[in-house]
């Protein structure tokens, strides 16, 4: 009868287990639905028109020069969360909460497919350790765990497939499952392309598993490494063209890249055994000399694996796979190909999000068989009673962890306590300072945030185009000192060229001043180091119409009108000037989009009436006129257009009473100005 009742047993402990997975998470990261946005969350989240443009989701994938990164799953999640609760943080927050107990629930399911020792403690350590709590308090960072969520089902599928859940091996998969994870893999290349790493790490897994890789197993790994391989690709691009990770900030030699790649190897295992202090910008290491200490983590980065395989044979294959999945998953972020964020730091709590599993399953794997050795030498001892022993330890563990995690998660509450804690740790954090002094300005001390922005500009080697532009916008915006800003803008142009927003700002500082060379220069270099900016093509149309030029000016408003169709002011200009030139015909498709995309915008309807009258359309010019009266009843002009339609379709008397409106009109308002005809 008791024999009956196991599988009951089994699930019941199964569904406990999971259950207190779920719980510890939310307790531990509970407070985090009171924190802010910190650091990027503005450009990926609140300042971010792809979220509240009408074509904003068919942007995010098919236009990826208008993204910060081409992370259209992360994207389209922060469209759907902004539709339900706009800019609401708390919404945002409780989806990172969420997604982060999923992920613990999806490990801990793959862990028990793979019969991994401590699979629940190794879960629980991923769900709650402190070094997890910038990936969860960060609204950006959802692309870390969305990520992970489609790559856990990737891996879970690929596991089915090549039949490692199993204790047997079979000559040929299940497809289904295949094609599933391949899906899986998709979108979390789609998420963040740190997720390349997988098949590496999948074909570790199967050798683990069997201590070979069958000939189907290794085949079906090859498209998910050329899908990995291509969107890293893509990413590396953006960083080093879009995010301008170039500059002397970013020049290492190789030997340099191998002193990152080892300090970075040796830094994360020693941040998740000692969690103090956990900052959002750590100190940049100074690679500029060659020590015994680069010379001993480099050797000990080979050393360990190499000395693991060796011993495979003896203590099992685990500890080495679980040191080769660490090393393979934190490889994009090892400095081995520079980012942007190395102008800060060269490493980063989030960055070994999925990475510490490896570090986790190891750890947890040697205190396992710790375990086990001394109960065995303590004599006999039931299998339920190990089991006791270890569900007491692991207890013993996540009670030691928790206060540790909820204490970190008080660092974000609110938002400025992030970077205070920095400075404390860390008080060469130029971007930190940064921040300090935004929350100072913010907060009507503006000469106390300046002296700060100061201090950031020194130490950033006066380089950093970010603290560069906020030095400038004080003196633009709140010392009303523009002369002042343009150097530092300057600065800031010079180390990051693409910034629409700066060329034209400067443009218009030149243009107030007449001084038309500089302005057009500045427009010349804006389009070629940002051909699709529509904002700089549209600046560059104007001053082609200044010098008389219709055709070049055609040209960059078209091109304006291509980038961005639903650009109401590029439309419209663009339909003028092919009137001018007299390509009326062609000027309608640009007057069409005007209308649909601003129906409230008078000058459109009427110039588009216009457009109309010369081609002989009359019933359509009327109907425009018509709907531009709706909206300014009180406007002779269009009362006049109207009576020269009305005239020429033979409503002679119709247009009388236009024409006498037009005049009540001009009469109340004492217009002096002459009223031009349509036909003009």
């Amino acid at each position: 009868m008791t024999d009956l009742n196991l599988p009951s047993v089994k699930r019941r402990n199964e569904w406990l287990a999971g259950l207190l997975l779920c719980l510890i998470t939310i307790i531990a990261y509970l407070p985090l639905i009171k924190a802010g946005y910190i650091w990027d969350d503005g450009g990926w989240v609140v300042h971010n028109p792809l979220l509240t443009a009408p074509h904003g989701l068919w942007d995010i994938w098919f236009v990826p020069a208008k993204s910060i990164q081409y992370y259209p799953m992360v994207f389209t999640g922060f469209w759907i969360e902004h539709q339900l609760w706009g800019l609401a943080p708390m919404g945002y927050h409780l989806v990172n909460i969420f997604l982060q107990l999923v992920d613990a629930l999806l490990l801990w399911r793959i862990l028990r497919l793979l019969r991994a020792p401590g699979a629940w403690l190794v879960a629980a350590l991923f769900a709650i350790h402190p070094v997890q709590v910038e990936t969860v308090a960060w609204v950006t960072e959802q692309k870390n765990l969305l990520s992970a969520f489609f790559v856990f089902l990737a891996a879970a599928g690929w596991i089915r497939f090549a039949h490692l859940d199993q204790p047997e091996s079979k000559e040929s998969g299940e497809w289904k499952y295949f094609f599933l994870g391949s899906v899986a893999f998709l979108l979390a290349l789609f998420a963040k392309t740190d997720a390349c790493t997988l098949p590496a790490v999948l074909w570790v897994v199967a050798w683990w598993k069997r201590g070979s890789v069958r000939r189907y197993q290794g085949w079906s790994l090859v498209p998910w490494f050329a899908a990995g391989l291509t969107m890293g690709l893509v990413t590396i691009y953006i960083e080093h063209v879009k995010l301008h990770a170039a500059g002397s900030r970013f020049h290492f030699t190789p030997v340099q890249h191998v002193i990152i790649a080892a300090r970075d190897l040796w830094f994360y295992p020693a941040k998740l055994l000692w969690p103090h202090p956990l900052l959002a910008i750590y100190h940049r290491w100074d690679i500029q000399h060659f020590s015994g200490l680069d010379l001993l983590a480099i050797i000990g980065a080979v050393a360990v694996p190499l000395t693991l395989l060796a011993l495979s044979r003896k203590i099992g294959r685990g500890p080495f796979c679980a040191v080769a999945f660490y090393g393979l998953t934190i490889s994009p972020v090892l400095g081995l190909a520079s980012f942007y964020t190395e102008t800060y730091s060269f490493v980063a709590d989030h960055y070994q999000y999925i990475p510490c599993i490896g570090l986790f399953a190891f750890f947890v794997g040697i205190g396992d068989f710790l375990l086990r050795k001394m109960q065995t030498s303590a004599g006999t001892v039931s299998k339920h009673r190990q089991n006791i022993g270890g569900a007491v330890l692991a207890g013993c563990v996540v009670l030691a962890v928790m206060p540790v995690t909820i204490a970190q998660t008080f660092d974000y509450i609110p938002s400025i306590h992030l970077w205070t804690h920095n400075l404390k740790y860390n008080p060469h954090a130029f971007a930190a300072l940064d921040h300090v002094a935004a929350y100072d300005i913010q907060h009507h001390h503006p000469d106390e945030g300046m002296v700060l922005l100061h201090k950031a500009w020194l130490l950033s080697g006066k380089e950093d185009p970010t603290i560069n532009t906020d030095i400038g916008n004080m003196y633009n915006h709140y010392y009303h000192d523009l002369a002042k800003a343009i150097p530092y803008y300057r600065r800031s142009l010079a180390a990051d060229p693409q910034q629409p927003a700066l060329i034209l700002t400067l443009v218009k500082w030149y243009e107030a001043r007449k001084n038309w060379r500089m302005a057009y220069n500045d427009l010349i270099h804006g389009v070629e180091v940002l051909p699709n900016s529509a904002a700089i093509h549209y600046q560059l149309g104007k001053f082609d119409v200044m010098a008389h030029n219709l055709p070049a000016a055609a040209s960059q408003w078209a091109i304006a009108a291509r980038i961005e169709p639903h650009n109401t002011k590029a439309n419209y200009h663009m339909a003028m000037v092919l009137m001018e030139l007299g390509h009326t015909r062609k000027a309608v498709t640009y007057f069409q989009r005007v209308v649909k995309v601003s129906p409230q915008f008078v000058p459109g309807h009427v110039s588009y009436a216009r457009c109309l009258y010369i081609l002989g359309h009359y019933p359509e010019a009327l109907q425009q006129l018509k709907l531009a009266a709706q909206l300014a009843p009180h406007m002779p002009v269009i009362h006049v257009a109207m009576a020269s339609v009305l005239k020429q379709m033979g409503h002679v008397h119709q247009a009388a009473v236009q024409q006498q409106m037009a005049a009540s009109l001009n009469a109340k308002t004492h217009a002096t100005a002459p009223v031009t005809p349509i036909h003009k």
